[in-house]
């Protein structure tokens, strides 16, 4: 006679064993069967969200493997940030159902979305430096609370991020990372107003060697209920060896009359382009409200000054140097940020002898 009091248990624990194999395959990263809110059923419930979830999770664990262990940290402090807003600002259960309100399901997959791309560029080490990225994630709900704008409708948040070498190997490494978490944090609190604000800053990592690190910066806040945000890009241009920001007379011959060139050429190449102040048939601007001008002409002084010169503006590319102009500087908000690429072949002879450049940009045949 068979023995079926062992057979019951068995078909048990492989059915259960099955299940969980199944779960770990099509689920999110996390148990279903303990799903405890709004936000975490609504993945269980969609197989696309499960499967961002989990790959978010693998993206995650490939980049923590390797960080050091206050990277590490810092890392993990990061994810439980990312998690805790993302599970409070995609709760809308408290909202109105209108047109414009994203829904929980749509506001997970914005997120998800965001952070995966995040996390694929979290960690890079460019030949012996390794960098990390560092994210502040905070929200609460907006002072006005029939007020439904925002980067997430009904919260005042705050998106920070900024890179860190990861295990800093000197001083001047030590000093870099001061000063881009610094900037960073630095954009939180911008609109002296008050209010319902986000705020919020990425980062770009231009290039990177034994002499200089460059860095593109870019971040400022929305402040509920306007036509659109502020926002300033600045690029840092570290010297590493000296532990400080990369001047003009690092790049140029202080002898040599390299401002004229820069300054000529910003001045010609802007006035090209028809909507610009610079441009000659739009130096007189109508400001209207629909059809009712608000008043009749404002001329617009289009002086660069010194703007150009400024080593914060500066990013060195292979075609050229790239001159940045923030939203109104040189042009009305919806130009964006314009810049000015001034080819290598008008700027080569103006260089000191060595620039904390790569070669490769400046010096032709150095591919």
């Amino acid at each position: 006679m068979k023995n079926t009091t062992l057979i019951a248990p068995l078909l048990t624990v492989l059915i259960s064993a099955s299940c969980y194999s199944a779960q770990a395959e099509d689920g999110p990263s996390f148990d279903c069967t303990k799903a405890s809110n709004v936000v975490e059923k609504t993945i269980c419930a969609s197989s696309s969200l499960s499967q961002m979830d989990r790959k978010l999770s693998e993206s995650y664990r490939a980049s923590l493997v390797l960080l050091s262990e206050e990277g590490k940290v810092s890392f993990r402090n990061g994810r439980r940030q990312w998690i805790k807003v993302t599970r409070e600002v995609c709760d809308r259960t408290p909202f109105p159902k209108l047109l414009y309100m994203p829904t929980t399901e749509q506001c997970l997959e914005k997120h998800y979305r965001e952070r995966q791309k995040q996390l694929e560029d979290a960690v890079r080490e460019y030949g012996g430096i390794k960098i990390r990225r560092v994210d502040r994630f905070e929200a609460h709900r907006s002072e006005l609370k029939s007020e439904y704008s925002g980067v997430d409708v009904g919260f005042d948040t705050t998106y920070i991020s900024f890179p860190q070498i990861d295990a800093p190997a000197s001083s001047q490494q030590e000093l870099w990372n001061k000063k881009m978490a610094d900037m960073a944090n630095s954009y939180v609190g911008m609109n002296s107003e008050g209010g319902d604000n986000d705020y919020d800053s990425e980062y770009s990592i231009l290039s990177v060697s034994p002499k200089l690190i460059s860095v593109d910066v870019t971040g400022g806040f929305y402040a509920h209920g306007t036509p659109h945000g502020h926002y300033i890009s600045t690029t840092v241009n570290w010297l590493l060896r000296e532990g400080r920001e990369m001047q003009a007379d690092d790049v140029f011959d202080k002898t040599k009359p390299w401002q004229e060139v820069v300054l000529k050429y910003c001045l010609e190449d802007l006035s090209k382009h028809e909507g610009y102040w610079g441009n000659s048939k739009k130096s007189d601007v109508i400001i209207k409200l629909g059809d009712m001008p608000l008043n009749t002409y404002t001329h617009v002084i289009f002086n660069l000054g010194d703007m150009p010169l400024n080593t914060i503006r500066w990013a060195f590319q292979k075609e050229g140097l790239r001159i940045q102009f923030n939203p109104y500087e040189v042009a009305p908000y919806v130009y964006g940020a314009p810049n000015v690429l001034i080819p290598w072949d008008m700027l080569r002879q103006y260089l000191v002898a060595d620039p904390p450049i790569v070669k490769e940009l400046f010096e032709p045949g150095t591919n």
